[in-house]
């Protein structure tokens, strides 16, 4: 199964290079059954909006919003897990 995430920023968020940087990492970890996207909302607002996220970074896994601010990588990792991982 994939998994797709997506991380929104915006120009004057002092956080989003950091949060880009820990999906950057833990995608990297977890291999091509994820893949990332990165949004600028000013770009992508009804897509943002249609997804529930009201400040920036905002990262989304599978379509649902994960996380608004700089998640820790475990959280991340977390989230994304459970969607690979198959149902017991």
């Amino acid at each position: 199964m994939n998994v797709g995430i997506e991380i929104f920023t915006s120009a004057r968020c002092p956080s989003c290079d950091r949060a880009v940087a820990t999906v950057e990492s833990v995608t990297g970890e977890l291999g091509p059954a994820v893949t990332w996207r990165h949004r600028d909302v000013s770009d992508h607002l009804e897509r943002a909006v249609s997804l529930g996220v009201r400040a920036t970074p905002a990262i989304t896994v599978a379509g649902e919003l994960v996380a608004t601010g700089v998640p820790s990588p475990a959280a991340l990792r977390a989230a994304i897990r459970k969607l690979l991982a198959p149902d017991d």
